[in-house]
Parts: structure tokens; C-alpha cells; sequence
């Protein structure tokens, strides 16, 4: 799903949270330095969240979360939050400049009863400004819309990818190339394109796509995007590709909208916003179920691709 699509998203709450997700093989890539200001700020605020939620301050301080911890104050300064802000940076003092993963996990351990109490009551506060700091997120995502670069092309799926620009198609199609790694290279190389695509390409472009998004985020957001408007496309790509199985997730996903299939992204996205508990019970269903088929469609996939060779630019 591109960044308009998830602008578009009706369930506002949600987005900080798949903008992280689909801005995870770009922090992998270039770590938090080699990322705009706009994904920073969404990366090391939802980043605190998140491990606070799941485990605590601990996990906030003893992960890899913990090399970030000195840049968190800034980032939350930046969405008005100065408070916790400050919160946040008294309890940096716990730890020493620049401290190793092994170095914060033995403070975390040692913490005396008044150090265990302030970052105890560091998490709470951090568990209360949660939901404020999600919509703030939120607003902070639509007042930065060009400075967000999604890595993948919107997919984040797959494996990150990080290949040069002039990055020729025969590497892309190499034996020795993994093809998880070589199908989103794919993707990116298609999606990049400045040409109009072959009737090849566009067929391997919504095959990935479908089995990326649907995979990554479920139905619901495949059918959302404004590539779900192409799902019976995709869905013929899939069965040529020599993955059935992946082509009757699709079909599935589209027999919970009205026939004739809607085409048209408003029309589609006021039929998703419709359905009913149990229908959207099946669409998120489908996303583990083509995980479950990730590696035989990812290789019927690489194996079309390299059959169709000579269609391909």
C-alpha cells in the first residue's frame, strides 16, 4: 500500500502503525541517521510504544530500542509532548553515554528501588500518552506526506532490498540470487519503471503485489489499496504464474464485495467500510493463510519471471 492509499485509510488510529511496518527494510537498511526526519519521529515514538506496551521499560532499554533512547526526547518535543519528553530524558541518566546492549541490560538488572520506581512510573506514563500518541502520529503523517519514502514500493512483506539504481535485470533473474530477495528487487524494478510496462510485466506486477499486501497487511488492506482495484488481473497473474493456491486467496478476498467486482477506489473502499464483523474476520484470516504459502509462491513466481525472460526489460 502506497502513502496516499494509507492517508486514505478510514481507520486513523491504524496508520502510524503500517507506515512502521512498511518503514522497517528502510531502517534496516540505513539505520535511523539514513532516514528523513518525518520517519524518525514516527520510527522512535511508535518505537517507544511498542516495546513499552509488549515488555515494559526493560524492553525499551535492554533491545536494540535502547541505542535510540537518547534521540526519543527530541522526537517527542517535536510532537508537542514535553512532558514526557522530559520524562524520558531523567531517565537516560540511569544509563551511561553510548551504552552497549550487555551495558544496559546489567543497569536494567541493578537498578536500586528508587531507580526502579522512577522508570516504573516512566512506563506508566509512557502506557497513558499511548493513544494521544498514536493520533498524534497520525497528524504528524499527514503534515509530512513527501518525506516518507517507503521502502519496497509499499511492501513490507519481503526481505529488505537495497540494490543500486543501475542494477541490470539478468542480476535480478540470477540463479544464485535467493528469491525472496529477488522478487521484491522485481517489484521495485517494475515499480520504478518510467516506460509503460509489457503485458508480462504488468502481470508479474500485480501478482506480487497481491501476494505482498495480502500477506503483509490481509484482505482488507489489498482490497483498499488502489492496486485492489486490478484483483481479478492479479488473480488470473497468480494462476499463470503456476500459483493456484495464491489465486484463489485473491478470488476469496473478492467474494466478500458485490458482484460485479467495484473497480472504482471509492466505490470499492464504501463496500469494505460496510461489511460486516464476519467478513472482515475472513479478509484478516487470509493474510496467515498466504503466509502459510509464502515460499511456493514466491518461487512460482521467480520461476515465471525467468521463464518470461525475454518480455521483461
Amino acid at each position: 500500500m502506497d502513502l496516499p492509499d494509507l492517508l486514505a485509510w478510514p481507520r486513523r488510529a491504524d496508520v502510524p502503525g503500517m507506515l512502521f511496518r512498511r518503514l522497517i527494510s528502510r531502517h534496516s537498511t540505513r539505520g535511523i541517521l539514513g532516514m528523513s526526519r518525518a520517519e524518525q519521529v514516527l520510527w522512535l515514538v511508535f518505537e517507544l510504544c511498542g516495546e513499552v506496551s509488549n515488555g515494559g521499560v526493560d524492553q525499551f532499554f535492554s533491545n536494540s530500542s535502547g541505542e535510540r533512547a537518547s534521540l526519543v526526547p527530541d522526537a517527542l518535543s517535536e510532537l508537542g509532548q514535553v512532558e514526557l519528553a522530559a520524562t524520558i530524558e531523567r531517565s537516560l541518566a540511569h544509563f551511561p553515554p553510548a551504552a552497549a546492549r550487555v551495558e544496559r541490560h546489567l543497569v536494567v538488572s541493578a537498578l536500586s528501588d528508587a531507580a526502579r520506581a522512577e522508570l516504573t512510573a516512566m512506563g506508566k506514563q509512557v502506557d497513558a500518552a499511548t493513544d494521544t500518541l498514536v493520533l498524534e502520529l497520525g497528524r504528524w503523517i499527514e503534515a509530512h506526506p513527501t518525506e516518507f519514502t517507503l521502502a519496497n514500493e509499499g511492501l513490507a512483506a519481503f526481505r529488505p532490498v537495497s540494490f543500486p539504481d543501475d542494477v541490470t535485470l539478468k542480476e535480478l533473474l540470477a540463479p544464485e540470487l535467493a528469491p525472496d530477495l529477488a522478487i521484491p528487487a522485481l517489484y521495485v524494478h517494475l515499480a520504478r519503471r518510467k516506460t509503460a510496462l509489457s503485458p508480462v510485466e504488468r502481470s508479474l506486477q500485480l501478482a506480487i503485489h497481491a501476494f505482498g499486501e495480502i500477506s503483509d497487511e490481509g484482505g482488507l488492506s489489498y482490497l483498499f489499496s488502489s492496486r485492489g482495484k486490478h484483483a481479478a488481473e492479479a488473480s488470473v497473474a497468480l494462476e499463470n504464474a503456476d500459483a493456484p493456491d495464491a489465486a484463489a486467496i485473491v478470488e476469496r478476498a473478492m467474494s466478500v464485495l458485490p458482484t460485479p467486482y467495484p473497480t472504482d477506489d471509492t466505490v470499492r473502499r464504501a463496500a469494505l467500510a460496510a461489511l460486516d464483523v464476519d467478513a472482515l474476520a475472513r479478509l484478516s484470516a487470509l493474510q496467515w493463510e498466504l503466509d502459510d504459502l509464502r515460499k511456493p509462491t514466491i518461487e512460482a513466481l521467480i520461476r515465471f519471471a525467468r521463464r518470461e525472460r525475454a518480455s521483461l526489460q
